[in-house]
């Protein structure tokens, strides 16, 4: 619909392709994004709480590899830009990361919620969605475009979602063989 906002749904483990459309909302795109995540879900974590904390995280290796980040470069660019370009917030923030694997933001002058809203996948459900996906649709996406579809599923809300896809299937083959043939993320392929 004309003059419709559009939820746009990205999957993330870096912040780069969320904070582009970011400036496109910034210069007047119609845009409410949709951060998404999985079991590395620190960004997701960051976005509900003002809290970005890996201290007491492990990182977990999943079926979408492009989204298995716990520190995001991209962050900092975001918080700069919510800041009023506040370098020095940002480089006291990074400095308390880089010593005590966490920093705290005020949500409110920040507003991350205004702009962004989050949740995660595990990998059993990014998986399964793939074969869904595929089932419904006779389309067949990547784990990472997996992750963005379910959550995208959880979050819809009234207006129409863009899903941004940021990979092609083929480049995570032994992932989608999983998903199609109902094999556990943890198991192995089986030999040809």
């Amino acid at each position: 619909e004309a003059g419709k906002p559009l939820d746009v749904c990205v999957p993330t483990g870096n912040f780069g392709n969320i904070l582009a459309a970011w400036y496109a909302k910034q210069i007047g795109t119609p845009l409410y994004l949709a951060l998404r995540k999985h079991e590395n879900r620190v960004l997701t974590d960051f976005i509900n709480t003002g809290s970005y904390d890996i201290s007491d995280r492990e990182f977990v290796l999943t079926p979408s590899p492009s989204m298995d980040i716990l520190v995001s470069s991209n962050v900092e660019r975001q918080l700069f830009e919510l800041t009023g370009r506040n370098a020095e917030a940002i480089a006291t923030w990074m400095e308390e990361l880089k010593a005590n694997k966490s920093f705290t933001v005020e949500l409110n002058p920040f507003k991350l919620q205004a702009d962004f809203k989050s949740d995660s996948v595990d990998s059993e459900t990014c998986l399964s969605t793939i074969k869904e996906v595929l089932d419904e649709h006779n389309y067949l996406i990547d784990p990472h475009t997996a992750v963005a579809y379910k959550v995208a599923e959880r979050l819809h809300g009234e207006n129409p979602v863009l899903i941004v896809s940021t990979a092609h299937w083929a480049k995570f083959g032994e992932n989608v063989y999983r998903a199609l043939h109902s094999i556990a993320p943890d198991q192995p392929l089986p030999e040809s």
